[in-house]
């Protein structure tokens, strides 16, 4: 009986002001990272980046970069490479240098709208997802949305040692793969209603699409946020994962980090 009493010792140090059943306002806070700050602000990062496309080519390399973000949408990037190894088609592809500022990074936070990114020789085109409607969208909801069912389940629990709610959301992912679940896990400092840490880990294993199936392995993702006012303002990010397709084996990897934020010019603070 000794977790009875672990669980309710947890239980009984929740602060008076958290209610942790209150599974609207985790949500509210989840979509408040994913959505991106409210008005209009400017962000300076740096990306590094890893896309091994096997025998069809590869990039890997490292860039700074300004993006403007308006109402939670990307508008565009200034990109400056700090270098980049980008490798040919072919088993024997060689690998050159260059100094190309390409857009090579898709960022999770924010929506961003459909679109390409050209890698290798220029040969090769990653498709940056978003919906159906070419609307603008955020990328990891329209693939938690795609690859999900329309059951899924949530929870929030107080974590006395760290003194945080830990929201946690499973998402089944479908007939295909009906006993996998991606599990999406999101933390609040002190209970507050704004979120600063997001991680997604989908099954080890799964498949996407029909012909040709498309097999899917080692996806997370991860995203850092800093609460903001109402909103929560981005701080870092990654995502990896690996994909096989007919007998190909590619993976793939970013990382992004936000080094400074500020609101436009043109455009007050948190309007």
């Amino acid at each position: 009986m000794l977790w009875l009493w672990a669980m309710a010792l947890g239980w009984a140090t929740v602060p008076d002001r958290v209610d942790v059943d209150n599974i609207d306002q985790w949500e509210a806070g989840m979509n408040r990272l994913l959505d991106g700050p409210v008005g209009c602000w400017e962000f300076v990062g740096k990306a590094s980046w890893e896309w091994d496309f096997g025998r069809f080519g590869g990039s890997r390399g490292d860039a700074a970069f300004i993006g403007r973000m308006r109402g939670g949408v990307w508008e565009g990037f200034h990109v400056e490479s700090m270098g980049e190894e980008l490798r040919g088609q072919g088993r024997h592809g060689k690998t050159h240098r260059v100094y190309q500022d390409e857009l090579r990074f898709a960022p999770m936070f924010g929506k961003m709208t459909r679109g390409s990114m050209t890698v290798g020789d220029g040969d090769v085109d990653v498709e940056i997802e978003t919906d159906s409607q070419r609307a603008p969208g955020n990328i990891l909801r329209s693939v938690l949305d795609e690859l999900g069912t329309a059951v899924e389940w949530s929870y929030a629990q107080w974590d006395p040692e760290e003194e945080r709610v830990v929201y946690t959301r499973t998402v089944p992912l479908g007939k295909r793969s009906p006993t996998k679940n991606t599990q999406m896990t999101v933390v609040f400092p002190e209970g507050d209603p704004l979120p600063d840490q997001l991680e997604v880990v989908f099954p080890e294993t799964f498949k996407r699409g029909t012909i040709p199936s498309v097999r899917i392995e080692n996806a997370v993702v991860q995203m850092r946020g800093r609460p903001h006012g109402a909103d929560v303002l981005p701080v870092a990010e990654t995502v990896k994962f690996d994909v096989g397709v007919l007998g190909f084996h590619f993976t793939a990897g970013q990382t992004i980090q936000y080094v400074r934020a500020t609101p436009c010019g043109d455009s007050p603070e948190g309007s």
